[in-house]
């Protein structure tokens, strides 16, 4: 008999369960500002410990670290919950676990992520499991689509270009700024106030692969950016130019957008 075959499996379930549930207790607490032990997430990771985002790119666990660290505070708020834990490997040395991490955000919508942790066993860690790897893909219930509004004349030109590097703001940050469903309406309410020529553009998130980065910004929300130019050709779903009056006003910018959402969306 192996020791894989001695070992009771809904114990070393329970084990997993308890110790993925743990660790994003803290990692909720980090982000929302209750907790500030970054100490025990640090601890929580093998030295060599690799994270995979759902857009590909792959973080070394310094880079996790401090990616955690610049985000203490930054998302009040949040709620993440845990589901279907599930062991799928186990030997000596390690356990791989796959479950799903519901992340919602106090100004709505949802992020959900598939994932799969490979555990060390190691007797000094808590639960006697430590982080070696672990890989995220989006999952069903996620924000599928995300939005860039913007002049129409620059989306005309982009589509002409065949690419997209930003507009305004987006020239000066570094990056394009994008909006999730439940935040569309509100960008365009604070920022497009004032201009008739608007295009609404619906981009595929798993087209966007790992340029697309999900930041705190207003509220502490996590809002999507993408690094890098867009390709029309590529990651659009839809496109609309939004029926707009002259010189309208932001709550007028806001329903057209909503509209032009429950339109292409529903």
């Amino acid at each position: 008999m192996s020791i894989r075959d001695r070992r009771d499996p809904a114990a070393e379930a329970a084990g997993c369960r308890a110790e993925i549930e743990r660790l994003h207790v803290l990692i909720e607490g980090l982000l929302t500002g209750a907790s500030r032990d970054t100490a025990g997430f640090a601890l929580a990771h093998a030295p060599d410990f690799t994270l995979t985002e759902p857009g590909g790119r792959t973080l070394t666990r310094p880079e996790v670290l401090a990616m955690i660290d610049g985000a203490q505070g930054a998302v009040p708020g949040l709620r993440i919950t845990i589901e279907g834990v599930r062991v799928v490997a186990s030997a000596d040395e390690f356990v791989v676990a796959t479950y799903r991490e519901v992340q919602v955000r106090a100004a709505g919508g949802a992020t959900v992520r598939a994932a799969t942790v490979v555990f060390e066993r190691d007797a000094s860690a808590a639960h006697g499991l430590r982080w070696r790897h672990l890989h995220e893909t989006w999952a069903a219930g996620s924000d599928r689509v995300v939005y860039k509004l913007v002049g129409t004349d620059e989306w005309a030109s982009a589509l002409r270009d065949g690419r997209f590097a930003g507009a305004g703001i987006d020239l000066v940050d570094g990056y394009v700024h994008l909006s999730t469903a439940a935040q569309a309406a509100e960008t365009a309410r604070r920022h497009f106030a004032g201009r008739d020529a608007l295009t609404l553009v619906a981009l595929e998130v798993s087209a966007l692969g790992a340029a697309l980065r999900w930041e705190p910004s207003r509220g502490g929300d996590l809002f999507p950016h993408v690094y890098g130019d867009l390709d029309p050709t590529t990651t659009v779903r839809w496109s609309t130019e939004l029926p707009l009056p002259a010189t309208p006003d932001g709550d007028t910018v806001a329903a057209a957008v909503e509209a032009a959402l429950r339109t292409h969306d529903n």
